[in-house]
């Protein structure tokens, strides 16, 4: 009898440390060399599989989710201190995309969205740079970046967001987009565009499969 439960709790302890592969210490050194050394960590937790670290210095906010099993960075969120929202939209699309060109000169811009909160404007940019996907949200008054959302090395496993628009349009018909982000469901740990669009006077919510376009939900708002 005690064999057998000496046995199991080898097991146990086994296959807890295989699915915990990467420690926090390491996880958290993995997110520091993304933010630099000068940002100072705020707060951390483990959940569905992710490290996730908030780190903070005078210019903005970070916030890094780090896999569990390889420890690589898998997401990065950089918000800049002192930029709203816009109340109204000085800025165009073409200013816009500069603003994103010069900031990131190999940058291929896919997709540029107006979006429009209650009386609050920004541009959404995405683009792909290299192996990674990224949003960067321009502030639609200054024409400064205001926000990045950064999926490491996503590019090339999901569509892009003009591929995702035409991926809706052809499944729901002319419509138009009036939100569009890329999220990670951590819970199943793939990539999803969502969102809302108008249909015919009509608020739509959806979201997609960023892989392949798949809907897998599309609601009235």
């Amino acid at each position: 009898m005690k064999k057998t439960i000496t046995l199991l709790l080898a097991m146990s302890m086994l296959l807890g440390a295989s699915a915990l592969a990467v420690s926090r210490e390491d996880a958290q050194s993995a997110a520091q060399a993304r933010v630099g050394a000068g940002a100072t960590l705020v707060e951390s937790d483990r959940d569905d599989g992710y490290y996730e670290f908030e780190f903070s210095d005078d210019a903005a906010r970070y916030d890094v989710l780090v896999d569990e099993q390889s420890g690589e960075v898998v997401m990065q969120s950089i918000e800049y201190r002192g930029m709203r929202k816009a109340s109204s939209a000085a800025v165009d699309e073409a200013a816009a995309r500069q603003a994103v060109t010069e900031a990131a000169p190999e940058a291929q811009i896919h997709y540029a969205l107006l979006e429009q909160d209650d009386g609050a404007y920004e541009w959404n940019l995405f683009y792909t740079d290299g192996e990674d996907a990224v949003i960067a949200s321009v502030q639609a008054e200054s024409g400064e970046i205001r926000q990045y959302e950064i999926y490491y090395g996503a590019a090339a496993e999901i569509l892009t967001a003009d591929q995702a628009v035409e991926a809706l349009t052809a499944s729901r018909g002319t419509m138009e987009i009036l939100e569009l982000d890329l999220d990670l469901d951590e819970d199943i740990g793939t990539l999803r565009y969502d969102g809302n669009a108008r249909v015919d006077g009509r608020v739509y919510e959806f979201e997609m499969t960023a892989a392949h376009g798949d809907i897998v939900k599309w609601e009235r708002d």
